[in-house]
Protein backbone atom coordinates (compact mmCIF):
# COMPACT_ATOMS: atom_id res chain seq x y z
CA UNK A 1 0.00 0.00 0.00
CA UNK A 2 1.30 3.43 -0.74
CA UNK A 3 1.97 5.83 2.08
CA UNK A 4 0.32 8.96 1.63
CA UNK A 5 1.38 12.16 1.78
CA UNK A 6 1.76 13.75 5.27
CA UNK A 7 1.61 17.43 3.61
CA UNK A 8 -0.56 19.72 6.12
CA UNK A 9 -3.31 21.16 5.10
CA UNK A 10 -5.14 24.44 6.67
CA UNK A 11 -7.75 23.78 8.78
CA UNK A 12 -11.12 25.46 7.69
CA UNK A 13 -14.09 25.18 5.32
CA UNK A 14 -13.69 22.10 3.43
CA UNK A 15 -10.27 21.13 4.35
CA UNK A 16 -8.77 19.22 7.20
CA UNK A 17 -5.02 18.74 8.34
CA UNK A 18 -3.96 15.13 8.38
CA UNK A 19 -5.32 12.75 11.53
CA UNK A 20 -3.37 11.38 13.93
CA UNK A 21 -2.69 8.26 12.30
CA UNK A 22 -1.22 9.91 9.25
CA UNK A 23 -3.75 10.11 6.60
CA UNK A 24 -4.20 13.22 4.25
CA UNK A 25 -7.85 14.07 3.37
CA UNK A 26 -7.93 16.51 0.15
CA UNK A 27 -11.83 17.56 -0.65
CA UNK A 28 -13.27 18.70 -4.35
CA UNK A 29 -14.92 22.24 -3.58
CA UNK A 30 -17.83 22.91 -5.64
CA UNK A 31 -18.50 18.77 -6.69
CA UNK A 32 -22.34 18.93 -7.25
CA UNK A 33 -22.02 15.41 -5.19
CA UNK A 34 -20.66 17.38 -2.35
CA UNK A 35 -17.03 16.85 -1.44
CA UNK A 36 -15.36 14.09 -3.27
CA UNK A 37 -11.80 12.18 -2.29
CA UNK A 38 -9.48 12.42 -3.57
CA UNK A 39 -6.97 10.15 -1.00
CA UNK A 40 -8.38 8.66 2.02
CA UNK A 41 -6.73 5.27 2.56
CA UNK A 42 -6.27 3.08 5.80
CA UNK A 43 -3.81 3.58 8.12
CA UNK A 44 -0.63 1.56 8.14
CA UNK A 45 -0.76 -0.95 10.09
CA UNK A 46 -4.68 -1.60 9.71
CA UNK A 47 -3.35 -4.29 6.99
CA UNK A 48 -5.18 -7.11 9.07
CA UNK A 49 -8.57 -6.23 8.00
CA UNK A 50 -8.12 -6.94 4.70
CA UNK A 51 -7.84 -10.43 5.62
CA UNK A 52 -10.51 -10.78 8.68
CA UNK A 53 -12.67 -7.85 5.94
CA UNK A 54 -11.82 -7.31 2.49
CA UNK A 55 -15.12 -5.35 1.96
CA UNK A 56 -15.44 -1.53 1.79
CA UNK A 57 -14.57 -0.13 5.27
CA UNK A 58 -14.36 3.05 6.69
CA UNK A 59 -12.91 4.72 10.08
CA UNK A 60 -14.92 7.09 11.51
CA UNK A 61 -14.68 9.08 14.60
CA UNK A 62 -16.96 9.18 17.32
CA UNK A 63 -18.70 12.54 15.66
CA UNK A 64 -19.46 10.79 12.26
CA UNK A 65 -16.07 12.04 10.72
CA UNK A 66 -14.74 10.26 7.87
CA UNK A 67 -10.86 9.21 9.04
CA UNK A 68 -10.04 7.02 6.70
CA UNK A 69 -11.34 4.19 3.91
CA UNK A 70 -9.94 1.24 2.20
CA UNK A 71 -9.66 1.05 -1.52
CA UNK A 72 -13.22 -0.78 -1.73
CA UNK A 73 -14.94 2.42 0.95
CA UNK A 74 -13.04 4.97 -1.30
CA UNK A 75 -14.77 3.18 -4.60
CA UNK A 76 -18.57 3.55 -2.74
CA UNK A 77 -17.69 7.11 -2.59
CA UNK A 78 -16.15 7.73 -6.26
CA UNK A 79 -19.11 5.90 -7.91
CA UNK A 80 -21.85 7.64 -5.75
CA UNK A 81 -23.15 4.96 -3.77
CA UNK A 82 -22.55 6.48 -0.59
CA UNK A 83 -22.32 10.42 -0.16
CA UNK A 84 -20.42 12.70 1.76
CA UNK A 85 -21.14 15.66 3.47
CA UNK A 86 -19.43 18.19 5.87
CA UNK A 87 -17.30 14.92 6.60
CA UNK A 88 -20.30 12.85 7.22
CA UNK A 89 -21.05 9.61 5.14
CA UNK A 90 -24.53 10.33 4.11
CA UNK A 91 -27.43 7.47 2.44
CA UNK A 92 -29.74 7.22 0.25
CA UNK A 93 -32.88 7.58 3.32
CA UNK A 94 -32.66 10.18 5.76
CA UNK A 95 -33.23 7.07 8.30
CA UNK A 96 -30.16 5.55 7.18
CA UNK A 97 -28.43 8.51 8.17
CA UNK A 98 -29.89 8.70 11.52
CA UNK A 99 -29.19 5.13 12.02
CA UNK A 100 -25.83 4.80 12.10
CA UNK A 101 -25.77 8.95 13.92
CA UNK A 102 -27.43 6.13 16.60
CA UNK A 103 -24.93 3.57 16.02
CA UNK A 104 -22.39 6.12 16.83
CA UNK A 105 -23.72 7.55 19.61
CA UNK A 106 -24.56 4.06 21.58
CA UNK A 107 -20.69 2.71 20.19
CA UNK A 108 -18.76 2.69 23.62
CA UNK A 109 -21.80 0.59 24.85
CA UNK A 110 -22.48 -1.81 22.44
CA UNK A 111 -19.05 -2.42 20.30
CA UNK A 112 -20.63 -4.32 17.78
CA UNK A 113 -23.87 -3.12 16.09
CA UNK A 114 -25.21 -4.68 12.92
CA UNK A 115 -26.49 -1.86 10.82
CA UNK A 116 -29.37 -2.08 7.47
CA UNK A 117 -28.72 0.62 5.34
CA UNK A 118 -29.51 2.37 1.70
CA UNK A 119 -27.14 3.43 0.02
CA UNK A 120 -27.42 6.39 -2.66
CA UNK A 121 -27.96 3.93 -5.99
CA UNK A 122 -30.86 2.74 -3.75
CA UNK A 123 -29.43 -0.81 -2.72
CA UNK A 124 -29.64 -1.89 0.64
CA UNK A 125 -26.71 -3.51 2.24
CA UNK A 126 -25.88 -4.79 5.75
CA UNK A 127 -23.06 -2.87 7.59
CA UNK A 128 -21.32 -3.46 11.26
CA UNK A 129 -20.28 -0.64 13.12
CA UNK A 130 -17.06 -2.10 15.44
CA UNK A 131 -15.72 -0.06 18.45
CA UNK A 132 -12.96 -1.04 21.45
CA UNK A 133 -12.16 0.88 24.48
CA UNK A 134 -8.71 0.84 23.40
CA UNK A 135 -9.03 2.92 20.08
CA UNK A 136 -10.07 6.05 19.96
CA UNK A 137 -11.91 5.64 16.01
CA UNK A 138 -14.99 2.95 15.01
CA UNK A 139 -15.07 0.77 12.15
CA UNK A 140 -18.35 0.63 9.43
CA UNK A 141 -17.76 -2.47 7.79
CA UNK A 142 -19.94 -3.04 4.77
CA UNK A 143 -21.21 -6.15 2.75
CA UNK A 144 -20.19 -5.96 -0.19
CA UNK A 145 -22.12 -6.78 -3.60
CA UNK A 146 -20.19 -10.64 -3.96
CA UNK A 147 -22.39 -10.95 -0.59
CA UNK A 148 -25.06 -11.03 -1.94
CA UNK A 149 -24.90 -14.25 -4.42
CA UNK A 150 -27.71 -16.06 -5.99
CA UNK A 151 -26.90 -19.15 -3.77
CA UNK A 152 -27.79 -16.97 -0.95
CA UNK A 153 -31.18 -16.03 -2.43
CA UNK A 154 -31.46 -19.22 -3.35
CA UNK A 155 -31.11 -20.59 0.27
CA UNK A 156 -33.49 -17.77 1.71
CA UNK A 157 -36.06 -18.82 -1.35
CA UNK A 158 -36.12 -22.27 0.33
CA UNK A 159 -36.50 -21.55 4.14
CA UNK A 160 -39.69 -19.22 3.26
CA UNK A 161 -40.61 -21.52 0.16
CA UNK A 162 -40.67 -18.80 -2.00
CA UNK A 163 -41.34 -19.35 -5.52
CA UNK A 164 -38.86 -18.57 -8.77
CA UNK A 165 -41.09 -14.97 -9.34
CA UNK A 166 -41.01 -14.12 -5.87
CA UNK A 167 -37.33 -14.71 -5.32
CA UNK A 168 -36.34 -13.04 -8.36
CA UNK A 169 -38.72 -10.13 -7.06
CA UNK A 170 -36.90 -9.94 -4.08
CA UNK A 171 -33.33 -10.25 -5.05
CA UNK A 172 -34.25 -7.11 -7.38
CA UNK A 173 -35.54 -5.57 -4.47
CA UNK A 174 -32.46 -6.10 -2.21
CA UNK A 175 -29.91 -4.70 -5.65
CA UNK A 176 -32.00 -1.43 -5.37
CA UNK A 177 -34.72 -1.71 -7.98
CA UNK A 178 -38.61 -0.51 -7.49
CA UNK A 179 -41.23 -2.55 -8.57
CA UNK A 180 -42.08 -0.21 -12.21
CA UNK A 181 -38.34 -1.26 -12.83
CA UNK A 182 -38.68 -4.95 -11.59
CA UNK A 183 -41.75 -5.13 -13.66
CA UNK A 184 -39.49 -4.38 -16.82
CA UNK A 185 -36.48 -6.42 -15.56
CA UNK A 186 -38.87 -9.04 -15.80
CA UNK A 187 -41.25 -8.57 -18.56
CA UNK A 188 -43.89 -8.72 -16.30
CA UNK A 189 -46.57 -6.72 -15.76
CA UNK A 190 -45.92 -4.61 -12.54
CA UNK A 191 -49.45 -5.89 -11.10
CA UNK A 192 -47.58 -9.52 -11.20
CA UNK A 193 -44.54 -7.91 -8.84
CA UNK A 194 -47.21 -6.31 -6.52
CA UNK A 195 -48.79 -10.22 -6.51
CA UNK A 196 -45.36 -11.55 -5.44
CA UNK A 197 -44.55 -8.51 -3.22
CA UNK A 198 -48.05 -9.27 -0.97
CA UNK A 199 -46.66 -12.72 -1.31
CA UNK A 200 -43.28 -12.41 -0.04
CA UNK A 201 -44.78 -9.95 2.77
CA UNK A 202 -47.03 -13.25 3.90
CA UNK A 203 -44.21 -15.68 3.93
CA UNK A 204 -41.43 -13.23 5.44
CA UNK A 205 -44.11 -12.19 7.93
CA UNK A 206 -43.27 -8.25 7.76
CA UNK A 207 -45.46 -5.84 6.81
CA UNK A 208 -44.22 -3.44 4.03
CA UNK A 209 -40.98 -3.31 1.32
CA UNK A 210 -38.45 -1.76 3.87
CA UNK A 211 -39.31 -4.60 6.33
CA UNK A 212 -39.19 -7.18 3.50
CA UNK A 213 -35.87 -5.97 2.43
CA UNK A 214 -34.15 -5.77 5.70
CA UNK A 215 -34.76 -8.89 6.80
CA UNK A 216 -33.57 -10.26 3.49
CA UNK A 217 -30.29 -8.41 3.42
CA UNK A 218 -29.66 -9.38 6.63
CA UNK A 219 -30.08 -13.04 5.65
CA UNK A 220 -28.16 -12.98 3.18
CA UNK A 221 -25.04 -11.26 3.91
Amino acid sequence: MEPLSRAAAPNGPGQLGPSSMGMERRLAPGDAFGERLDELDMPPGETGWDRFHPGPRFEIDTEGQVRAANAAGQLLIANRSIGLSGGRLRFGAASSNRRLERAIALSRQHPRQKLILRRMDGAWRSAELHSSPHLPTLLLLFATDEDLQPQAFAALADAFELTRGEARVLQALCTGSCPKEIAQQLDVSEHTVRSHLRAIYAKLNVRGLANAIRLATQLVS
